[in-house]
């Protein structure tokens, strides 16, 4: 009785490319992880910041006369928050980052000629 070989080379040689493949897809699955958390972290940060001045700008509120207009502005790292009252409204509660441009762009273009 002849014996049947069983051949094992196109299966190796797939289970070789499905082991790289899961190796290259774990590899940016867990590159993609570690920017999801500075993201997160960054963006944890931020909002700190933001609750930070805006209860700073209620104990502003709490400690203002109702019948003077005034102005009140806080800093905290980049961030600025800013408050107007006039005739007895609060005309702006604002915060905004203070943003400076790192490089210039000359090789934008500028419409036309």
């Amino acid at each position: 009785m002849k014996e049947k070989t069983l051949r094992l080379g196109p299966l190796a040689i797939l289970l070789a490319l499905i082991a790289l493949a899961m190796t290259i897809l774990s590899l940016l699955s867990f590159a993609s992880a570690q920017a999801d958390v500075a993201l997160a972290e960054r963006f944890a940060k931020t909002v700190a910041i933001r609750y930070r001045l805006d209860k700073k700008g209620q104990e502003f509120l709490k400690d203002h006369s109702s019948d003077a207009e005034a102005s009140y502005e806080s800093s905290e790292e980049d961030y600025v928050l800013h408050i107007e009252i006039k005739e007895n409204e609060i005309v702006e509660w604002k915060i905004h980052k203070n943003w400076q441009q790192e490089e210039q762009f000359d090789d934008l273009w500028e419409g036309g000629n």
